[in-house]
């Protein structure tokens, strides 16, 4: 779907402003799709996404659209609705394209009969629904951006055991609520660990978070292959600007956390 709506966007015009902190597939996506990137830097003291310069990164005859993630993706990070559709005004009417992804762990979203005819949200059922396998998920816009899209996409994206999954997913509302209630509780307990370990940890309101590596456990990079070589892996923020000292964790089983504090310990002796 956000590649879809890239598509759709670089026809007229070619440069898409995006956080350098932000899902690596967009970027990946723009890239592919003949676009040019403006890579706005996260803002250095609290790693949150830089509305102000983002907007100032904007230009009516240029930008194509905009595009972030709320939680942000690494850093977990969320941005208040008010403050998000504020910015979603400023720069219309170029389009807003949000993924909100990880949105069902902070339980807010901007999807509402009154969305600003600029806005694009896009859901995903990958991460507290647990069907990433499907690769299933949907967008909400105005009636006018819809047709646009459904115009110039292909049919038969979405499979049909996909479909039944989605719609069985979203009547479950029990097992959500326990698999949201679960991921953070899980995410708490790994950001403690980390603290306890000397890492500055970035608290997020998403399911994942970042935390800078210490001098003392050495660069990012080192780090991440120590702990590949004990069959753990974390994401290196060395591929986002900015974010060289930082790696990324999320939540699995108990078991797999569990394992994860021990391996951290036992690089610590």
């Amino acid at each position: 779907l956000l590649e879809s709506f890239l598509k759709l966007y670089l026809i007229e015009k070619k440069r898409v402003v995006i956080p350098t902190g932000n899902f690596p597939e967009s970027v990946s996506a723009v890239h592919s799709l003949g676009g040019v990137v403006d890579g706005i830097l996260l803002e250095a003291n609290t790693q949150a996404i830089d509305l102000d310069a983002m907007l100032q990164a904007c230009c009516p005859t240029t930008t194509a659209c905009v595009h972030l993630c709320n939680p942000n993706n690494p850093t977990g990070l969320w941005i208040n609705l008010e403050q998000l559709l504020e910015f979603t005004t400023q720069v219309a009417p170029i389009p807003v394209c949000v993924s909100e992804a990880n949105a069902d762990f902070i339980g807010q979203t901007l999807i509402s009969s009154s969305m600003p005819s600029n806005l694009v949200v896009v859901r995903s059922f990958s991460k507290a629904h647990g069907l990433a396998g499907l690769r299933v998920g949907y967008a909400v816009a105005a009636p006018e951006v819809i047709r646009r899209f459904k115009e110039n996409t292909r049919n038969f994206r979405v499979s049909t055991l996909s479909q039944v999954a989605a719609l069985a997913a979203l009547d479950d509302v029990e097992h959500l609520r326990e698999s949201v209630s679960y991921m953070l509780r899980e995410k708490q307990r790994l950001m403690e660990s980390m603290a306890d370990f000397g890492f500055g940890v970035v608290a997020s309101e998403g399911h994942t978070f970042i935390a800078k590596v210490p001098p003392c456990w050495g660069s990012a990079d080192s780090l991440c292959s120590k702990l590949a070589q004990e069959k753990v892996a974390v994401v290196n923020c060395s591929i986002y600007p900015g974010l060289s000292e930082y790696i990324r964790i999320a939540p699995q089983s108990v078991e797999t956390n569990d394992q994860f504090i021990a391996v951290m310990k036992g690089l610590v002796s």
